[in-house]
Order: C-alpha cells, then structure tokens, then sequence
C-alpha cells in the first residue's frame, strides 16, 4: 500500500494586486504561505513598464503605461518547488 500527502498549496497575498496609476511612485509587498513553507522566493514576468519584483516578493516602481496587465508570478518555496501563478 502507498499513501501520498501532497503540501498545501501556495497561496499569494493580495490577489488582486491594488490597481495603480501611470506616473505615480507603486509598491506593494507580497506574501506566501503553504508549500513546503518559508522561506519563499518571488519572480515576475510580464509586468507593465517600469514596475519590478524582488526576490523578497516587493513589486515597485513607477508604472510608465496605462492598462490592464496579466502577468506570471514564481514562487519557490524551501524545498525548491516552484508554483506558477
């Protein structure tokens, strides 16, 4: 006989991102839990221009485009899982 527990998942906090204005100074700090636990890892592709994310999980700067934008987010957890959200 086999038996598989699987970690919780990993959820993000805030979701959805507070929506921000082109021009103005953005900043909004990320958090994690569930996985395999802290410490947890941050990285973001396709945000708008002139926004970045941190490793710690900070997305900031100052948007230089209007819209909406989808974006992907990594999170590795402390055993190296990555979860695409």
């Amino acid at each position: 006989m086999e038996i598989v527990i699987n970690a919780a998942p990993v959820v993000v906090t805030p979701s959805p991102l507070p929506a921000g204005t082109e021009g103005v100074s953005y900043s909004v700090q990320l958090s994690a839990s569930g996985g395999a636990g802290a410490p947890y890892t941050f990285a973001a592709s396709g945000l708008p221009a002139g926004l970045t994310c941190t490793v710690d999980g900070l997305v900031g700067g100052t948007p230089t485009v209007a819209g909406t934008f989808e974006f992907e987010l990594d999170v590795t957890d402390k055993s190296g899982t990555v979860t695409k959200l």
